[in-house]
């Protein structure tokens, strides 16, 4: 009858342990790569709160994440053209980040604004469509 046995279930027996073991070892290889990478990231976003916090607070207030968002835009590749974010735009970032911009927040507005830079032809197109009163 059944045994209950794993390796008769299994039937991989000593090489299947060692396959087990062995993608076990590279699961955690890849969790300390994604940890090690995260910790970069982490300090680069860091590095540039540092130089474009203008009163070393570490944080950036609106006039400086402007500033380092139009520096990080015109460094990318998917923008065809330094693009210096209006003042709507910085608020509704800032909204978006629940004020002053830290470490942890830093990379929420980057990616806000570079997905909003990425749809803006599209959103202001269903702007145009759907803003029947023309508001802003």
């Amino acid at each position: 009858g059944d045994s209950g046995c794993w390796r008769v279930r299994g039937g991989g027996g000593h090489r299947s342990t060692q396959r087990a073991a062995q993608d076990a070892a590279n699961r955690d290889d890849e969790k300390d790569k994604r940890i090690q990478n995260r910790e970069a990231q982490l300090a680069m976003l860091g590095r540039m709160i540092d130089h474009y916090s203008t009163d070393h607070s570490g944080t950036l207030n609106e006039e400086e994440l402007a500033c380092l968002i139009e520096s990080y835009s015109e460094s990318r590749q998917w923008t065809m053209e330094p693009v210096t974010p209006t003042t709507q735009e910085m608020a509704w970032i800032m909204q978006a980040a629940g004020g002053d911009i830290d470490v942890s927040m830093l990379e929420l507005a980057l990616e806000l604004w570079r997905s909003y830079i990425i749809n803006k032809t599209e959103i202001e197109r269903a702007f145009r469509k759907y803003d029947a009163n023309h508001s802003d």
